[in-house]
C-alpha cells in the first residue's frame, strides 16, 4: 500500500532487508528528463509535511535512553562531488555500504536517478534527534532551543504537541519533522528505513 503527498510518497515494503516502511522526501530536485545533466532528479520543493497513517512505534521505556525514538534511519542522498557528501554538516554522519546501497535502490526504483548516476549518488545519515533536542522537536511551541535533525510526532499517543499535525488527513495524525528545513540541501533526498 503507498501514500503520495506534497512530493513524498510512503510504502510498506513487508520484508525487504527486514525494513518495512520507507519514505522518500526530495527537497529542491527540480523535474528533469533523463537527457538532461542531473543525477537527482523529482518533483519541485515542497513545505516538508509527511503524515503517517500508521504508527512507527517509539521507544515507551522512560529509561531507556532511545525514549521517545523510533527505530528508523534517515539516509540523505546528494548529488557526488558536492561539499554535502563529506558528510561533515551538523548532526550527520557518513552512511554505511549497506544505507547507501538501499537508499540507492529506492531512487533508482522510484525514477529518482538515472544510470550511472545512481552509483555515483552520496549518501550521509540525518542522526534522529534525543533528549532535550527531541522535546523541543516534538513540542516546538515550547522549545527554547532550535534543534537540527528529525523526530517523530504522534500527538494522539503522548509524543508531541497537536499543532504538529493540524495540517494532516484525520486519518494520518503521525509525523516525520525535519528541522529546520534547511538542514537538508536543496537538491538531496531523504530515505527513511524503519526496521521491524
Amino acid at each position: 500500500m503507498a501514500y503520495a503527498r506534497d512530493g513524498t510518497s510512503f510504502a510498506v515494503v513487508g520484508s525487504m532487508r527486514e525494513v518495512w516502511a520507507l519514505v522518500v522526501l526530495c527537497f529542491g530536485c527540480a523535474a528533469r528528463s533523463e537527457t538532461e545533466d542531473a543525477c537527482l532528479v523529482g518533483l519541485e520543493r515542497e513545505p516538508l509535511r509527511t503524515c503517517f497513517p500508521t504508527s512507527l512505534e517509539p521507544e515507551a521505556n522512560p529509561e531507556s535512553p532511545r525514549y521517545g525514538q523510533v527505530n528508523c534511519t534517515f539516509i540523505v542522498s546528494g548529488t557526488a562531488g558536492t561539499p554535502f557528501c563529506d558528510c561533515t554538516r551538523q548532526n550527520y554522519v557518513p552512511a554505511s555500504d549497506a544505507q547507501s546501497e538501499l537508499a540507492r535502490d529506492e531512487l533508482r526504483a522510484r525514477g529518482l536517478c538515472f544510470g550511472d548516476c545512481c552509483e555515483n549518488v552520496c549518501s550521509c545519515v540525518l542522526l534522529q534527534l534525543s533528549g532535550d533536542e527531541l522535546t523541543a522537536c516534538q513540542w516546538p511551541n515550547e522549545a527554547e532551543s532550535s534543534p537540527r535533525g528529525w523526530c517523530y510526532v504522534e500527538p494522539e499517543a503522548g509524543w508531541g504537541d497537536p499543532s504538529t499535525v493540524e495540517d494532516c488527513p484525520s486519518n494520518q495524525q503521525k509525523l516525520l519533522r525535519i528541522v529546520p528545513e534547511s538542514v537538508m540541501p536543496n537538491g538531496t533526498i531523504g530515505t527513511l528505513a524503519c526496521i521491524d
